[in-house]
This record gives C-alpha cells, sequence and structure tokens, in this order.
C-alpha cells in the first residue's frame, strides 16, 4: 500500500471517441493546426469558403483536435459579450459504404443540427440567423425570439420560416419538416424523415407531407443536404468535420470510395460560401487519398494542409503536469514536493516517454497510465515494455467487441441497419478471403461472391408500404422476367419491420420475386448487431483509432480474430445469404412468416388458436412456421401454446436485469 494507491488514475480514460466528446486541453499541443482551423473558419464567416486536411500517425489525436475545436467554439460563445455561438458544428465519422454517402452525412448531419446549445438546437439557431438576415436585423434578437416562440403553443414564427424558404429555394416537404423542428412538434416523426428514414402513412399525413414515392435515395439525400447548406450564413457558418475517411475503402486498392468521397466534399465546398470542410486522416493514407481524389476535388476540399507533429519534451511535460493536477488530492501532495515537476514521475521517465517513438499523445498517457499504477503498487515506475503479448491483444479484442455488440443490440435501430448491412457484409466476406465485386446490375445493392454464384443482395427496409412495393416492383423490373434472373437473389429487411398483410401491393411484389427464385431473408437482431460490432473494429482499425494500452491493433490481427472467433449469429447470416435454390413450397411458406411478423409485431403475444384463425390457416402451419425462426419468435408449449415476439435481453437494457 503507498499513498497514491487511494488516489484515482489522473491518466486512464484518454480515448476521444468523436468530436462532440468533452476533452482536456493542454494548449501548446498542436497549437500550429488548432490555429489554422480558427482562421478557416474565419475564412468561412467572410464568405469565402475553406478547407483543411489535417494528417498526423495514429494517436497524433486528430479526432481530440476536433473536440477541442468544438469545445473551445462553446466556450468562447459563454464568454463573449453578446454569447454567440459562432457556427454549427458537424462531426461526420466516416464508417459507412461510399455508395450510402450522402445519406450518411445527412444522418449525421441531421442529428448534430439537432443538438441543443444554449438552450436551442444547431437547426433552430440557423433559422433564427436566416429570418434576421431576411429582416436586416441583429441575429441575438431572433435568437430570443426562438426561445420565446417555441416554447408556447400561440406564438409562431411559420410566416418568417416560409420567406427564408422561399428565398433559399428550399423544397415544400423540407419546408414543412423544418418548420416543425423549430416549433418542437412531431419531433420523433419530423427528425427521422429529415435523416432519410421511410415513415409509414400515419407519420406522414401528421406531418403534413405528401405520400412518398420511391427515388434514387443517395440522389434525394445530397438534395437535402445541399439544401440545408443553403441555411448558413456570415453570422453562422457550417463546419463538417470528417473523421476516419479511411472507414470507406472496402480494400487497399478502393479508389472508388475515395473519389467518391472527393466528389461530395467538393459538392460541399460548393454548396454554400460559408461551409467550411476539415478532413482528418492518417499520415500513412495522405498518398493514397491523393490518388483517389481527383485533382479538381482536392483543390476545393483541401486547401490548406496542417500536420500533427511529434511531441516534444517540453509538450510531454505539460501533457503529463496537466493532468496531474486534475486529481486535487495529488494536486496538493505534489505543491509539498519540491523536486521534479513530474513528480510522482522522475525526471528519467519524463526523458524516457520523450525519446517514444512516434511520440504522440496517445503512447504517452498510456505509457504513464501503466508506470501510475506500478507507483501505486510500490514499484519502479521504468520497466522494459515488450509489444502486447497476443493473448493480451485477443482478451482485449473479445472484450472490446462484446461490449461493442452488447451496445448495438441496445441502440441500433431499424432505420439504421440498412447501413450495417451495406458496410458490414463486404468486411465479413472479406474475412472469408472473399472480395465484393464493385460493378452491380441495376437493383441490386451488393454482389456477393459465393461458390455457387455470385449472391445478388437488396435491401428493402422502407417502413411505408407504398415506397416498398415501388422498390420491389423496380428490383423486378431491372432484374427482368426470367427465373435465371432472379435466383440467387436475396432480399434482405430488418426483422423488427413488419410488412402488413393490408398491403397488398408489396405482398403481390414480393411472392412474384419469390416465384422467380428470390428469398426474403430478415438477419437475427443479434446478427445485425453482431455485424455492426464488426464493421465499428475494423472501421477503427482502418483509422488507426483502436488500441491496447496505447499500442495500434493492426486491421490484419482484428480480421484474423474476427475469422477465428467468428460470431454464432453472423455463422448463420452467412448460411441464410448463401443457401440454395428456393424449394418450391417456399413462397408460400414466407408468405405465412411475414403475416405472422406483422401480427406478432403489432400485439407481441398472441395464441396459437387465436393466431391461426386470424391468419387463416391450421395451427399446425403456423407452429411450424414460428419453430423456423426461433431467433425472432419465442413458444410457449402450453397448454394453451402461446407465440410471442422474440427480444433479445440485451436490447431491454436495466428494465432486463
Amino acid at each position: 500500500m503507498t499513498e497514491l494507491s487511494t488516489l484515482p488514475n489522473p491518466f486512464q480514460g484518454n480515448v476521444v471517441l468523436d468530436a462532440w466528446s468533452a476533452t482536456v486541453d493542454v494548449a501548446a499541443i498542436h497549437q500550429g493546426p488548432f490555429q489554422q482551423c480558427l482562421q478557416s473558419l474565419d475564412s468561412a464567416s467572410r464568405g469565402t469558403p475553406d478547407s483543411i486536411l489535417i494528417f498526423g500517425p495514429a494517436g497524433s489525436g486528430k479526432t481530440h483536435l476536433l473536440a477541442r475545436l468544438q469545445r473551445h467554439l462553446v466556450e468562447t460563445a459563454n464568454a463573449a459579450p453578446d454569447g454567440t455561438l459562432r457556427c454549427v458544428f458537424v462531426s461526420v465519422k466516416l464508417q459507412t459504404n461510399a455508395q450510402l454517402l450522402w445519406q450518411h452525412v445527412r444522418r449525421r448531419l441531421t442529428i448534430d443540427l439537432l443538438r441543443k446549445q444554449q438552450g436551442l438546437t444547431q437547426l433552430q439557431r440557423l433559422m433564427a440567423h436566416q429570418v434576421a438576415s431576411q429582416r436586416g436585423e441583429p441575429p441575438k434578437r431572433w435568437v430570443r425570439a426562438l426561445r420565446v416562440f417555441t416554447g408556447t403553443d400561440g406564438e409562431s414564427v411559420t410566416d418568417y420560416l416560409e420567406e427564408v424558404a422561399q428565398r433559399l429555394e428550399l423544397s415544400r416537404n423540407l419546408c414543412v419538416v423544418l418548420d416543425h423542428l423549430v416549433h418542437n412538434r412531431f419531433p420523433m416523426d419530423a427528425t427521422a424523415w429529415l435523416c432519410g428514414d421511410s415513415l409509414p402513412e400515419s407519420a406522414l399525413g401528421r406531418l403534413g407531407l405528401a405520400t412518398e414515392e420511391q427515388e434514387d435515395r443517395e440522389e434525394a439525400a445530397r438534395q437535402v443536404v445541399i439544401a440545408l447548406c443553403k441555411l448558413a450564413g456570415e453570422t453562422l457558418p457550417i463546419v463538417f468535420c470528417f473523421d476516419q475517411i479511411e472507414a470507406l475503402q472496402q480494400s487497399r486498392d478502393d479508389h472508388d470510395s475515395l473519389f467518391r468521397f472527393g466528389r461530395m466534399a467538393a459538392d460541399l465546398s460548393e454548396a454554400d460560401r460559408n461551409v467550411l470542410l476539415i478532413s482528418c486522416v492518417q499520415s500513412a493514407f495522405v498518398e493514397l487519398l491523393n490518388t483517389g481524389v481527383r485533382e479538381a476535388d482536392r483543390d476545393r476540399i483541401f486547401k490548406r494542409r496542417s500536420v500533427l507533429e511529434p511531441l516534444t519534451r517540453e509538450q510531454v511535460e505539460a501533457l503529463l503536469v496537466h493532468r496531474l493536477d486534475r486529481v486535487e488530492a495529488l494536486r496538493d501532495r505534489r505543491k509539498k514536493h519540491g523536486g521534479s515537476r513530474v513528480h510522482p514521475f522522475s525526471d528519467a521517465f519524463l526523458a524516457e516517454l520523450s525519446q517514444t517513438s512516434p511520440c504522440v499523445p496517445r503512447r504517452v498517457l498510456a505509457a504513464a497510465a501503466t508506470a501510475f499504477e506500478r507507483l501505486q503498487r510500490g514499484e519502479p515506475e521504468l520497466r522494459d515494455e515488450a509489444p502486447p503479448e497476443p493473448a493480451r491483444v485477443e482478451v482485449f479484442l473479445r472484450d472490446t467487441f462484446a461490449a461493442r455488440r452488447s451496445s448495438a443490440i441496445q441502440t441500433v435501430k431499424p432505420e439504421e441497419s440498412r447501413d450495417t448491412l451495406l458496410h458490414g457484409l463486404p468486411m465479413l466476406w472479406a474475412l472469408r478471403g472473399q472480395k465484393t465485386q464493385p460493378l452491380r446490375p441495376p437493383g441490386v445493392d451488393l454482389l456477393l461472391p459465393s461458390g455457387r454464384g455470385p449472391i445478388r443482395v437488396t435491401v428493402c427496409n422502407e417502413s411505408n408500404m407504398t415506397s416498398l412495393a415501388a422498390h420491389l416492383r423496380q428490383v423486378m423490373q431491372a432484374a427482368g422476367g426470367s427465373k435465371s434472373s432472379h435466383g440467387r437473389h436475396v432480399i434482405l429487411r430488418d426483422p423488427r419491420l413488419p410488412i402488413t398483410r393490408t398491403a397488398k401491393k408489396t405482398q403481390e411484389y414480393l411472392a412474384e420475386l419469390e416465384k422467380r427464385g428470390a428469398r426474403v431473408v430478415k438477419p437475427s437482431v443479434e446478427a445485425l448487431a453482431a455485424l455492426e460490432a464488426l464493421r465499428s473494429l475494423l472501421s477503427d482499425a482502418r483509422a488507426g483509432d483502436l488500441a491496447e494500452r496505447g499500442e495500434v491493433v493492426s486491421e490484419g490481427a482484428v480480421s484474423a480474430w474476427l475469422a477465428q472467433n467468428l460470431d454464432d449469429a453472423l455463422t448463420d447470416l452467412i448460411e441464410a445469404l448463401d443457401e440454395g435454390e428456393t424449394r418450391a413450397e417456399a413462397s408460400r411458406e414466407s408468405r405465412l412468416e411475414r403475416d405472422l411478423d406483422d401480427v406478432l409485431l403489432r400485439r407481441f403475444v398472441v395464441g396459437l388458436e387465436a393466431l391461426a384463425t386470424e391468419l387463416g390457416c391450421s395451427g399446425d402451419d403456423a407452429l411450424a412456421a414460428a419453430r423456423r425462426h426461433r431467433e425472432r419468435i419465442g413458444v410457449l408449449e402450453g397448454p394453451p401454446v402461446v407465440l410471442f415476439a422474440y427480444v433479445p435481453a440485451e436490447s431491454l437494457g436495466h428494465a432486463a436485469e
């Protein structure tokens, strides 16, 4: 037992997950790149679009720098006489399939626009600044006005918002949704629409929007994002921060994803004069980025470049002192101790840390955390450290995967599972040594290789039955009428999204597709959660953001571990996707299973006899259909026999404890 043993370790918890994470600043570290970000913001505020590429080795603090910028903007606004925020801040971690890039940006933009700061969402603040600009009045007046009007039932700024929408040429649907969100009406449905989710007819009716038509989802997302960028102004520019660009690539030679990123970012830079783009990558990725992004786009999205240099000895010392001083008891103890500024560490330890190569904050903090633990146990702070043992890395990966899988079960919504599938399935297939094919037939989202011929995958997660029917009709038309053109075609759908029995056209199209050889597969919630954990682990590894005690865990190590320890739910998903030809009676069984899902997702628990009567089938057929899908339908044998919608215990959170 030592004097330090009862104190918290000030060097634990040094991972910054995203740009909205709280961060502790040491002003001397990366001050140059930070100042460049502020200068770029000043440029965008003056109506000159600007952009900056920030790069450095893994663990150098790229995400931390973005979080530092976000926190600085809030703190300076709080300290300013007028209390005004300088910009709208948007953080986009690019863990997505490149063909969903605009849809991903749309969702992240919506989520961040609806974050509250100083009592208003960023979206409300944008609209207040636009109304002020329209009327030639100070923004602060309309910020105050929105705080009052949106907190009452009788007051409204709808007329002013319509004037803004007309001036900026916003679509009617977008104008209606913005009006709802500014006034806090139907926030869940309005947010879902702005994210790009498919809404049922009842929700569209509440919002006053027209029935959805199936369209190019990526183009629709691009139009909404570009339109929202028009809300930026000189008094309130929009800052887009792109992190983990490396995660877009499906393989090292995948240049198309980087080309798509360049095109998307260039479009953003031209959407409005008051837009700032900040992109972050590892130093080792810069050359690949230069090769993949066309020159004209690079000139727009990387106008400035800034490198995160290794830490100097003085910066390492400042980082240690800053962390040590965060613990009050330790700070008081250190004041009484004359000698090393980094007490309880020695100057020799400081010198050794400064020689770390590369000397980056993540490695410095991890080494300091380990050394502090030794001092707490009464051991010497300096000891030769070997690279992490494979067994230790395996334990780290096992625990991290399990934690992310459990979190995904609780947090990933049905509307988000399309991204999970289209980004994660190519990664899953790569673990099997098979590369997805980039050229896809019309109506197909993924082309997965297989020994029995390629598997054509289409994800159909629309909640709106009209949109779903239109999507299925397009799939049929794109593939033609022969059975050979539909064989090995899989329609993927989240199991939490029912297909109502009253959706006649949808049922007809599905039956016809199945008659031609296509199959409907509903991955279990556990499989979707495991796939989400898999893709997040691999994405973090590609971006150099996965580390065990400060040491980077490579993508190769992660891939090898995942391949050897593949989650059972993912094995089941692979088998379901790679099944042979559909049996003749499969179409009828699938219709029965869809009707069964429809009932259970609405009623949750139902007796077998009542269920069979409602579905117009025998009890034996209904029971057999339920037992074919134990991953989502539970059976209480009775008597009487009762069926219920199965929900993984982890998804219930604390309620399951």
